[in-house]
């Protein structure tokens, strides 16, 4: 789970894109499903600087590209990624780094992609 601090003077548009709780009202949460909460995992600024930020870690500790799927699979999903979850991934990685200097770009969009999966959004 994630917490954060939330008061009525201190109010996050981004967590607004999430349905946060009212402050004032003790009741029982429904779930929500809107497009907008997509947007923001996909757009935030500070979601795409975590992203960036483990993508360039990955790169000095993970030089192959399945060992990094691995770790980043456990890291974001708290799981390892079937063999359709790797085939796909690496083949987006292939398809966006075409040399050296853009794989830290690749494995940026895989890991915002993962902070998209339904394993990460959706409580079990």
């Amino acid at each position: 789970s994630l917490y954060f601090r939330h008061s009525r003077d201190d109010l996050h548009r981004f967590h607004a894109s999430f349905d946060d709780a009212n402050i004032l009202e003790c009741y029982r949460r429904e779930e929500s499903i809107a497009p907008q909460q997509a947007l923001a995992l996909m757009n935030d600024k500070h979601v795409y600087e975590v992203s960036n930020r483990l993508a360039v870690q990955s790169l000095s500790t993970h030089a192959n590209r399945t060992n990094f799927l691995n770790d980043i699979f456990q890291q974001v999903l708290g799981r390892s990624p079937n063999a359709d979850e790797t085939a796909a991934c690496l083949k987006t990685l292939g398809a966006i780094a075409t040399d050296v200097s853009s794989e830290p770009s690749a494995r940026t969009t895989v890991i915002l992609a993962l902070f998209n999966h339904n394993d990460f959004v959706t409580i079990r």
